[in-house]
């Protein structure tokens, strides 16, 4: 069983999962296995800066295993990795579930900091 953190554009599986992990509204935690998932509001959406790190700080507050997402910064995954959280990026548009389901069955890379050493994000720091 892992608790795996999955960005959203609403509060429930059936949402529309969104690529970025420091500009979605909303993180679902969701249980691997039961299914059963927890909605918090996303910290980064309303950060004026550094959206990324702000919720990736609060996705390891709130004891998540794996992340899955497509746009990351190399802050956040650098974080992620010293912290032991899994990301993976997801290469699949859909709704929460759907997304869920494609880790489950193995269709995403695992990410390591050598993916985001040449990350351009498109805007400046």
């Amino acid at each position: 069983m892992s608790k795996v953190a999955i960005p959203a554009l609403g509060q429930d599986l059936l949402a529309k999962y969104s690529p970025s992990v420091g500009h979605s509204p909303y993180l679902l935690y969701v249980d691997s296995e039961t299914k059963a998932y927890e909605v918090k509001d996303n910290p980064g959406y309303s950060a004026e800066s550094h959206a990324g790190m702000v919720a990736a700080k609060a996705i390891w507050e709130d004891g998540a295993e794996v992340v899955l997402g497509h746009q990351f910064g190399p802050h956040p995954a650098e974080f992620f990795e010293k912290k032991g959280i899994e990301v993976y990026t997801v290469t699949l548009t859909g709704t929460v579930e759907e997304i869920l389901n494609a880790y489950l069955n193995n269709k995403f890379h695992k990410l390591t900091t050598e993916d985001t050493a040449n990350h351009q994000c498109g805007h400046h720091h």
